[in-house]
C-alpha cells in the first residue's frame, strides 16, 4: 500500500499527501468507502494543517 511506502519516508508531508490521494481516489471511485474515510481520517491527524491543497 501507498501508505506503508510513504510511512517509510519519514516526510510527514508525503504521509498526509499519499493517505489524502489515496482517500480521494477511493471516495471518487466509490469502491471502499469505509477505507477512504480512515485513510481520510489518518491524513488529518497527521497534518498540522487542515487546509486544502497543503
Amino acid at each position: 500500500m501507498a501508505a506503508n511506502a510513504a510511512d517509510q519516508s519519514g516526510d510527514t508531508g508525503v504521509r498526509v499527501w499519499g493517505r489524502g490521494r489515496a482517500a480521494i481516489a477511493l471516495g471518487h471511485e466509490g469502491a471502499s468507502l469505509s477505507v477512504s474515510d480512515i485513510l481520510a481520517d489518518q491524513a488529518l491527524t497527521l497534518s498540522d494543517s487542515r487546509r486544502r491543497g497543503c
